[in-house]
C-alpha cells in the first residue's frame, strides 16, 4: 500500500509536472499567439492608418483641385468682368473727354467770334472815324480851294463880253 501511495504520489507529481509543463507551454503558446496577434493588430492598424492617411491625402488633393478649378473659373469671370468694366470705363472716359473737348472747342469758337465781332466793331469805328477825319479834311481842303479860287477870280479882271467864261464860283 505504501508503494501504491508512493507510486500514486509520484504519478501525481509527474502528472502535475506534465500539467505544469503543458500549462507553461500553453501559456507560452498563448503569449506567442498574443504577441503574434498584437503584431498583426499593430500591422493592420498601421496599414489602416496609412490607408486612412492616403485616402485623406487623396481627398484633400481632390478638394484642393476642385477649389482650384472653382477659383480659376471665378478668376476667369473676374477677369472678364474687369475687362468689361475697363472697356466701359474707357468708353465713358472717352465720351466725357469728347464732351469736354467739344465744350472747349465751342467756347473757343464763341470767344473767337466775340473777338472777331469786337475787332469788326473796332475796325468799323476806326474806319468811320477815319472817314469822318477824311471828310473833314476834304471839306477843309475843298473850302480852301474854293477860297483860293474866289481870291484868284476876284483878282483877275474878266470883261463883261469876254470869252464867255462863267465865274468859277461854286
Amino acid at each position: 500500500r505504501a508503494y501504491i501511495e508512493q507510486e500514486a504520489e509520484r504519478r501525481k507529481q509527474e502528472i502535475d509536472r506534465a500539467m505544469e509543463n503543458q500549462i507553461v507551454q500553453l501559456e507560452n503558446q498563448c503569449q506567442e499567439q498574443r504577441t503574434s496577434l498584437q503584431q498583426q493588430a499593430d500591422y493592420h492598424t498601421q496599414m489602416a492608418d496609412k490607408q486612412i492617411e492616403s485616402h485623406k491625402k487623396q481627398h484633400q488633393a481632390h478638394v484642393t483641385r476642385q477649389a482650384e478649378i472653382q477659383a480659376y473659373a471665378i478668376l476667369q469671370r473676374a477677369e472678364m468682368e474687369k475687362g468689361r468694366l475697363g472697356q466701359e470705363a474707357a468708353r465713358a472716359l472717352s465720351q466725357q473727354s469728347e464732351r469736354e473737348k467739344a465744350m472747349v472747342l465751342h467756347e473757343a469758337m464763341r470767344q473767337a467770334e466775340d473777338v472777331w465781332r469786337q475787332s469788326q466793331r473796332t475796325l468799323l469805328e476806326q474806319a468811320q472815324k477815319k472817314k469822318a477825319e477824311i471828310d473833314v479834311q476834304a471839306k477843309k481842303r475843298t473850302d480852301e480851294i474854293e477860297a483860293t479860287v474866289r481870291q484868284a477870280v476876284s483878282r483877275v479882271y474878266i470883261s463883261p463880253g469876254g470869252a464867255g467864261h462863267a465865274p468859277l464860283v461854286a
